[in-house]
């Protein structure tokens, strides 16, 4: 069974330059769902939290588990994590840890999984790759990162986002474009939330 493939191409920078333009749009919306936490508006996990949440789902080994934080906004099924691999026993010999380039997109499901509308005992949301990723530095264990990442309902019970990833100075080190998670029926009734 395939599980995946792979292509591998050099671009330009011209989709980090179209990341950088909206980069303040983005940081004011994280800043702004860490605001509304007090209202109730967003919710706020830590990574113990993160894990036995999503742990009758899915069991991660300690090197795939880091995040360190997500807020999630149920309404929009925004989301933004920090990220911190300095647990991820980096054995091999990788330009990107195959735990790095996984945990920057773990918020993405989490947020489909854990929001207000979702009942796990009836759909459950699986993450089935990306279209595309682009890393723009080599991504280093000794940072913390932190990603935003916005889901958007699609065709066959599918839902996409993008993610962006900033490094501790703010700056944009990588991207997903078109992360896809889709219902896996504990029912047949997985709907847009």
């Amino acid at each position: 069974m395939e599980h995946a493939t792979c292509e591998i191409h050099f671009t330009d920078r011209s989709r980090l330059k179209l990341l950088e333009s909206s980069t303040a749009t983005v940081k004011a919306r994280m800043g702004a769902m860490r605001e509304t936490l007090g209202s109730g508006e967003t919710q706020r996990f830590n990574r113990a939290m993160v894990y036995k949440m999503i742990s009758p789902l899915a069991q991660f080994h300690r090197d795939y588990q880091p995040l360190d934080e997500v807020i999630i906004d149920s309404n929009s099924l925004e989301v933004f994590s920090q990220v911190n691999f300095k647990g991820v026993q980096a054995a091999g010999n990788f330009f990107a840890h195959p735990a790095y380039i996984d945990g920057l997109t773990q918020a993405g499901g989490f947020v489909m999984n854990c929001n207000d509308s979702n009942d796990l005992a009836v759909e459950v949301f699986v993450n089935h790759g990306w279209e595309s990723l682009q890393l723009y530095e080599p991504l280093q264990k000794e940072k913390k990162y932190k990603t935003f990442c916005h889901m958007s309902p699609g065709d066959n019970r599918k839902f996409h986002g993008d993610v962006v990833v900033f490094d501790e100075s703010e700056k944009i080190v990588a991207s997903y474009k078109g992360i896809v998670v889709s219902c896996s029926h504990q029912t047949e009734t997985c709907e847009a939330n």
